[in-house]
């Protein structure tokens, strides 16, 4: 929105300075994106003092000037051929460089063998005029080098400000002379919008109806007959409208749009001899129904658009913009005026769906008056009259639909607000502040100070938003900086999420990276994973406003989702997923009972066929390689978790499953994907994956483990290898080892497996690599062959263990 100093001049006294009046308004929240002037620009020529003039040596008709320009040298010699020049004068000089408003560029010249630094201009030379026969003198009080527009207010000063879109009582000059006299106080000077009438009334000619009450809370008509067609916009009407950047556009129109920038309200005016029926409608678009616009476009209307319509047809869209049927032409003399307040959210709806914007949905957007409906009417009607000659109907038809909803006392509390903004404002002060912004006080006392709220004013609605008046009105710029105070107290971490940051720092260690999904899932997933018919899993928390049919439900599983990651990745030549997530699934309860949300992690990986150039041939199955992360997790968890094998878990592979549980509870599972399912999820790649219910595990965690010191002394290592039965559990052996092992035992792994050809059958061969190190002194031989010879001992009287 364009605002005209000169205009604003007329509503409210401006402070001497345009500058202190542009910083006071950003101050207060309105962004100023430019300053233009309508008039030439002087800010290149300065003001010059005329020292010394003396005759020209060479021409009787010029003189030689010394002028000072205020720069602390020496005055400069000027050529002037002004008959009206004389020493004294205070002067505007043009410098060499400078480039005058018809576009000469100066220089520095030679005139009759005299040389010229630059030219004391005429009013014409400035663009100021036509007087060209002499110099343009200037107050004497000016000083010497100052810009010349700082010295004569030529043209408009024209700010181009930026509405935020809570202030649209700014969107008017009315809006901004408020705020202007809230910084500055000082009268208001509004309009006039008295109407003489005469003739017919007006509910004889119009009638007005609202048939959607939700989007129009009120209308009002007034009739003006008899408008000269041949009635020209006055100059001064002009020129307010070229400077908020509207053309000229006839009487009629001008009357309209002029009154939208003093008050705000956008208005609209018909040709009444156009209307059929003499009604008007205010009511929802047919389905199918079209309208040609101002702009000559023919707009399909929808059935949720809000439209202006007589007895037979739409004439113009709400809020938006009139139609071409019923405009006011050249040759139009009765013109009803439309004043109407429309539901914000209807007119941005239809404006933006029909990528049609006008100065009139601007400010509906932006919420205006509903108040100040026949302000406008009668100001515009009373323009016609005075203008145009118009006879003003007496009266004005109205229709109310549902009324504006709009809080009317808010209460500020003066404590709260110090304490807010750092100050020591005495409630005398607060209430003067908020009075300046037109908040009426209506109670004051220590506890509160309870304001009315202006009806234009809808951006306020709780006790926040007086303080942020109050710290408007005062100046952000005087608030002063202080320091937040305090308590500060012990943070506590919540279980959870201690437990949520080891499992993730385990499993990015083990390079995975964690996907976050959607808590949703659809029950056709949770049949891939063939879970039976009466499982938890299968008993899912539907959705009530699902973002698709397909997932429907909240999740019982990690799985699924990850899963289909991974076939979405894989369709997309990654073939190794390594993938992980930590989140809630929900499993139903009872009839009004909230569901059950632990905690759970759920891992996917997934092996291409395509080896790297230092990849063996034959990697190992991946459910070792899941395996090995789960075993990491256990240990860097350490609460217990053990893993027995399973071919329980109807998700995994038969053979190739594990357990995992803790306190003999089963918390999930770890091993190589079903067949089945591996392709319901359109995987044709290895996949393993692990499911892990960590909620009986928050809280669990034991204390920190200490930091120990690399051993600087020798480690020692053992190999024993033994028969056992085929079927023993190796991670039961390696329990057993570590128990026996002694402190010194610091590493323990199987790294050879073998049976076949000289193994018995229903044997296995396991080869275990023991190291033993002491932290602070060398191991001695003996002291590590008696702690073998207990392994050795253990192995064979425990598991019948024969040693090779």
């Amino acid at each position: 929105m364009r605002v005209s100093l000169a205009w604003l001049a007329e509503w409210v006294d401006l402070p001497a300075s345009p500058e202190e009046l542009e910083e006071r308004l950003t101050l207060g929240g309105i962004e100023i994106e430019d300053v233009l002037r309508s008039g030439p620009d002087l800010t290149p020529i300065r003001v010059g003092h005329v020292v010394e003039r003396i005759q020209h040596p060479n021409a009787d008709r010029l003189s030689v000037c010394r002028v000072d320009l205020g720069d602390g040298a020496e005055p400069v010699q000027i050529v002037c051929g002004a008959p009206n020049v004389a020493a004294g004068q205070r002067v505007a000089v043009a410098t060499p460089g400078t480039v005058l408003p018809d576009g000469t560029k100066l220089k520095r010249s030679k005139i009759r063998g005299e040389r010229s630094e630059g030219m004391i201009c005429s009013a014409r030379e400035l663009g100021l005029g036509d007087d060209h026969d002499g110099i343009l003198v200037l107050d004497p009080a000016a000083t010497p080098g100052a810009p010349l527009d700082q010295v004569l207010r030529v043209g408009d000063r024209i700010l181009d400000v930026e509405i935020t879109p809570n202030r649209g009582d700014w969107a008017s000059m009315l809006g901004i002379a408020r705020e202007v006299r809230a910084h500055f106080p000082g009268p208001l000077r509004v309009p006039e919008t008295r109407v003489t009438e005469c003739g017919r009334p007006c509910a004889d000619q119009i009638s007005v109806a609202i048939a959607a009450p939700e989007a129009c809370s009120r209308y009002v008509a007034r009739v003006v007959r008899n408008v000269d067609p041949e009635a020209a916009t006055p100059d001064w009407m002009k020129r307010h409208l070229e400077a908020a950047g509207l053309r000229s556009l006839g009487l009629v129109v001008d009357v309209t749009n002029f009154v939208l920038l003093e008050f705000g309200q956008p208005l609209h005016a018909f040709d009444l001899e156009t209307l059929r029926g003499g009604c008007i409608r205010v009511r929802r678009a047919r389905e199918g129904e079209k309208l040609v616009t101002l702009d000559g476009q023919a707009r399909e209307l929808s059935v949720e658009d809000l439209v202006i319509a007589d007895s037979d047809r739409a004439i113009a869209i709400a809020g938006v913009m009139g139609g071409a049927d019923t405009e006011v032409r050249s040759e139009t003399r009765q013109v009803l005026i439309e004043s109407a307040h429309f539901a914000a959210a209807s007119v941005r709806t239809t404006a933006r769906r029909l990528a049609l914007h006008s100065e009139a949905s601007y400010r509906f957007e932006r919420g205006v008056d509903p108040t100040a409906l026949e302000r406008a009417a009668d100001r515009a009607a009373r323009l016609l009259a005075e203008l145009g000659g118009g006879e003003v109907s007496p009266g004005r038809v109205e229709a109310n639909g549902r009324p504006v909803e709009r809080v009317e006392h808010v209460a500020l509390v003066p404590e709260r607000c110090n304490r807010m903004l750092g100050t020591q404002l005495s409630i005398a002060e607060m209430a003067s502040l908020l009075e300046r912004a037109d908040f009426a006080v209506v109670e004051s006392g220590e506890e509160s100070i309870r304001c009315a709220v202006p009806s234009y004013r809808n951006d306020i609605s709780i006790p926040v938003d007086l303080i942020e008046e109050v710290a408007r009105l005062y100046g952000y710029d005087r608030l002063e900086t202080t320091l937040p105070e305090g308590p500060v107290s012990r943070v506590v971490v919540p279980p959870a999420r201690v437990l949520e940051e080891q499992v993730r720092d385990c499993l990015a260690a083990c390079g995975l990276t964690e996907l976050m999904h959607f808590p949703s899932a659809s029950t056709e997933d949770l049949a891939h994973l063939r879970w039976p018919e009466d499982a938890v899993q299968r008993r899912p928390v539907r959705i009530a406003n699902p973002l698709s049919q397909r997932d429907s439900e909240l999740r019982t599983s990690l799985l699924p989702r990850l899963l289909r990651s991974a076939a979405y990745n894989r369709a997309r030549q990654v073939d190794a997923v390594r993938v992980f997530e930590l989140g809630a699934v929900f499993f139903a309860q009872g009839p009004g009972e909230l569901p059950l949300e632990p905690l759970t992690l759920g891992i996917v990986l997934t092996r291409g066929e395509l080896r790297g150039l230092w990849e063996s041939a034959a990697l190992p199955p991946l459910f070792f390689e899941l395996k090995g992360i789960a075993e990491r997790l256990i240990a860097d968890l350490d609460m217990g978790l053990e893993l027995q094998r399973t071919d329980a878990l109807p998700y995994l592979h038969p053979g190739a499953g594990l357990e995992l549980r803790w306190a003999g509870r089963l918390l999930g599972g770890v091993g190589e994907l079903h067949p089945e399912a591996a392709k319901a999820f359109d995987l044709d790649v290895p996949c393993a994956v692990m499911e892990l219910d960590l909620g009986p595990l928050i809280g669990n965690s034991p204390h920190p483990k200490p930091m120990l010191q690399v051993s600087p002394y020798p480690a020692v290592r053992r190999d024993i290898a033994v028969l056992l039965d085929r079927d023993q559990p190796a991670g039961v052996v390696l329990d057993a080892v570590r128990a026996v092992g002694g402190s010194n035992l610091s590493e323990l792994e199987i790294f050879d497996r073998f049976e076949g050809s000289g193994i018995p059958a229903g044997k296995v061969s396991l080869a275990f690599r023991m190291i033993f190190q002491h932290a602070e002194r060398t191991l001695t031989d003996k002291e590590v062959s008696k702690a073998t010879d207990k392994v050795r001992v253990m192995l064979e009287r425990r598991f019948g263990g024969e040693l090779r």
